[in-house]
């Protein structure tokens, strides 16, 4: 499968545009890493996929180079502002379904080690680094763009995606990278 089916195949699951590139494109900002010691989503120290769990900045980022490819993916829905908590969680679920399909996509067409990067791990309802037991869904946990210090707005940019934070609509971002031996 090269990355022009493989963007058409993602795109197809998130009803968006989906893009490619090589993970030496990738633009990371150690500064969101501040914003997750600020604890801004009250998830520090409270999921295994968030930091410090997940590693230091530079252990992530390595983590994040060792595959070959990213294809950077959306999901955007209409809400009235950004009070609008029931249609931006309704957003964020689709998203993360979006990124389950993904998952699924790639392990069963591609390679089964895909690191896919989206919002905050949400499998159980409360994570397991809470009562200090070991993940529940240690093959399906995922971490958010901001803990793998993505700079969302940059790899939007450079994508060609219009970042969507108007107070209209909202759009959430993923990231899945990936090994592929006949990407080209």
């Amino acid at each position: 499968m090269n990355i022009y089916e493989i963007e058409k195949k993602v795109s197809e699951i998130c009803g968006t545009n989906a893009k490619c590139l090589s993970t030496k494109e990738l633009v990371f900002n150690p500064v969101f890493r501040k914003y997750c010691e600020e604890n801004k989503c009250g998830m520090y120290g409270r999921n295994y996929m968030c930091p410090p769990d997940i590693g230091t900045f530079e252990e992530v980022k390595q983590r994040a180079l060792k595959y070959e490819y990213v294809i950077f993916y959306s999901t955007t829905g209409a809400i009235r502002d950004f009070d609008d908590k029931e249609n931006i969680k309704l957003i964020e679920s689709r998203h993360n379904g979006n990124a389950e399909k993904i998952t699924e996509f790639f392990r069963e067409n591609i390679d089964k080690t895909i690191l896919n990067v989206a919002s905050k791990c949400s499998y159980c309802s409360e994570c397991s680094k809470i009562t200090n037991s070991p993940c529940k869904h240690p093959d399906k946990a995922r971490a958010c763009l901001s803990a793998y210090c993505i700079d969302v707005s940059k790899m939007a940019e450079k994508c060609g995606f219009e970042f969507k934070s108007d107070g209209k609509s909202l759009s959430f971002f993923g990231a899945a990278l990936f090994c592929c031996d006949d990407a080209i």
